[in-house]
């Protein structure tokens, strides 16, 4: 069902897209000098223009990068009750069916970060041919897209455990329908399982070529504030099967391990590390023919780009940009006035040099970065993020940093460090 070539080339390929926003500057240099008044609110005002159309560009970039998992089987079976359980309000709580037939077909259930199709009107001994049929076509017309983001990325099959039954027509589904090297097989309600109905239901499950490792067994549920028992287990066996330009989506959308939620963030640092080291490379090329200090606003391009790039990367979504990041923004753009760049430079003198414009740039990214993480990581447990304030004194260190020759990152700084406030 996927086109492994491809998932493993995207994470470069955004990785391109990315910087691409913050090089490729050079020839609308003369353009944009001039433009920008030499004071700091001038130049304030033009930085959050300049990210505005940058977090733009990036948002359009990473458009349609969700998983589509689809999740099948009998009607009863716990399919929207897992779906709730691993992924939460994406699907409301007044759709848990009943157990009673519905029309056959598949129900789209969507966010920003993932697409569910879940399975409908399946029902033993009735019509399961005309189900097969339909699933058949369903999935071809999904596998066939030219779009690959628009492929059946994995597959939920679930079966209920309490009922120890595999049909012929589950086999038939997970091997010849649908491809079986995608497929998860859940067996629910194992909490009203014995463990001889699971033992059987795995031996002919195997005996037809299903992987064990693809077999795991999910309880009903725990309470309200506790995820059922084999739902993390299923969210580690999703992202490792699913197609690698898929998988931060997913641990974004996921719900129930929230210790890899936060585990996914700290990963992300290798990210954004390129991100702010090719940044700092462009700025430091705008800055080979030395930049008087009175247009020192040439870099906030490929700045506001670096910025922009990293918000995504942190799932900072148009609402919380708004909020937290436009602010912050505007007080890291002061940071190139020329009455900041002489307190942080005492000896900068008239004019930016390859070495000060790459270290401002580079500064400004970690700087940057380490807040993005640590507000992402708040999110993820559910506490307050503060506002975000600018501080001179870290500000200065990560130019520090930049000049003894760390524009490769320290571990403590890609995993998680924290530069918020002052």
């Amino acid at each position: 069902m996927k086109n492994d070539n491809s998932a493993n080339d995207t994470q470069s390929d955004w990785l391109g897209k990315a910087n691409d926003l913050t090089g490729n500057v050079l020839e609308t240099l003369s353009d944009f000098k001039g433009k920008i008044m030499d004071t700091a609110g001038g130049m304030k005002d033009k930085a959050l223009d300049l990210f505005n159309e940058k977090y733009g560009e990036v948002v359009e970039a990473m458009k349609g990068k969700r998983p589509n998992i689809l999740v099948c089987g009998y009607t009863g079976s716990g399919k929207t009750s897992l779906v709730r359980a691993v992924l939460g309000s994406i699907v409301e709580e007044s759709r848990i069916g009943n157990g009673l037939p519905v029309t056959m077909g598949y129900d789209k259930y969507e966010n920003d970060q993932i697409v569910i199709w879940d399975s409908k009107g399946m029902e033993p001994g009735v019509a399961e041919e005309t189900f097969m049929k339909e699933t058949r076509r369903f999935v071809r017309q999904c596998q066939e897209d030219t779009d690959l983001d628009k492929h059946i990325h994995l597959v939920w099959y679930t079966i209920q455990g309490s009922g120890a039954r595999v049909s012929a027509c589950d086999i038939k589904l997970i091997n010849t329908i649908f491809n079986p090297k995608d497929v998860i097989v859940v067996v629910t309600k194992k909490d009203i399982t014995r463990p001889s109905q699971f033992e059987a239901i795995i031996n002919v499950l195997t005996e037809a070529g299903v992987a064990r490792e693809h077999i795991l067994a999910v309880c009903s549920g725990e309470g309200e504030d506790v995820p059922p028992e084999g739902t993390k287990e299923l969210v580690e066996l999703s992202c490792q099967m699913l197609p690698e330009a898929y998988r931060d989506a997913f641990m974004a959308a996921q719900q129930a391990d929230l210790e890899a939620k936060i585990d996914q963030v700290y990963k992300k640092g290798t990210m954004a590390n390129t991100i702010i080291k090719t940044a700092s490379v462009a700025a430091a090329g705008i800055g080979v023919i030395p930049i008087p200090l009175s247009d020192a606003t040439l870099l906030l391009p490929t700045q506001m780009g670096m910025i922009a790039s990293l918000a995504m990367v942190y799932g900072m979504e148009k609402k919380m940009v708004a909020s937290l990041a436009l602010p912050f923004v505007g007080q890291c753009a002061g940071i190139i006035t020329a009455t900041s760049l002489t307190k942080l430079i005492p000896m900068v003198g008239s004019a930016i040099n390859a070495t000060v414009a790459g270290g401002i740039t580079w500064a400004m990214g970690m700087f940057v970065k380490n807040n993005f993480e640590e507000i992402a990581v708040k999110l993820i447990k559910g506490e307050e993020v503060p506002a975000l304030s600018f501080s001179f004194d870290k500000f200065k260190k990560f130019y520090e940093d930049y000049k003894n020759g760390a524009s490769n990152p320290p571990d403590d700084q890609e995993n998680g460090s924290s530069a918020t406030g002052e």
